[in-house]
């Protein structure tokens, strides 16, 4: 990992803290921070919640959007490493 994705990391786990405490304002700008970080969707739609929250909903419904590309684009992955992949004989 290099520094920024610590800091991401950080930022997203502190993120997490301030919403578990219900303190959703403050959770939003390190959330929005750490965003790119945002590898299955779970940040995206924790922003959208605390949008949502503190009376942002347009807001909160664009990252939701974002979200559900993430989960669309997840699912094709995980569809695709199921697909067997057909083994032939080298040419002669």
């Amino acid at each position: 990992m290099t520094r920024d994705s610590h800091l991401l990391t950080a930022r997203s786990s502190l993120a997490r803290a301030y919403v578990q405490t219900g303190e959703s304002a403050k959770a939003s700008p390190h959330l929005q921070a750490a965003l790119p970080a945002d590898e299955d969707g779970s940040l995206h739609s924790q922003l959208a919640r605390a949008y949502a929250a503190n009376g942002k909903p347009q807001l909160g419904q664009e990252i939701l959007k974002q979200y559900q590309k993430i989960q669309k684009v997840r699912a094709a992955e995980r569809e695709g490493v199921g697909k067997e992949i057909p083994i032939t004989a080298p040419a002669k």
